[in-house]
């Protein structure tokens, strides 16, 4: 089975979960700030969202690029990014 695959970077994103509507960031991406892998990894991050889902099924739609992968300095400088991502994102999903 063929998968189509974004390119790494941060996203925006619009998922779906059992009739809901959420926003939310995914990354795409290696994560090489926290370990040296090229293992690729998919993470989305539903705001205001509190539940435990893993392998439940949710339908993601792209809304924006937010920025490429990168690799921080430390994990306060990545924390710092993770947190302008969000605010990014949740005024862009404000357009959609």
């Amino acid at each position: 089975k063929f998968k189509l695959i974004p390119q790494k970077g941060v996203y925006a994103v619009k998922c779906f979960f059992q009739g809901y509507t959420y926003g939310g960031m995914m990354n795409i991406g290696t994560r090489p700030t926290i370990e040296t892998t090229e293992q690729l990894s998919i993470e989305v991050h539903l705001f205001d969202f509190n539940k435990t889902i893993y392998d439940e099924f949710i339908s993601v739609s792209l809304i924006a690029r937010l920025r490429d992968e990168m690799k921080f300095e430390n994990l306060e400088a990545l924390v710092g990014a993770i947190k302008k991502d969000e605010a990014d994102a949740r005024i862009l999903l404000k357009q959609y």
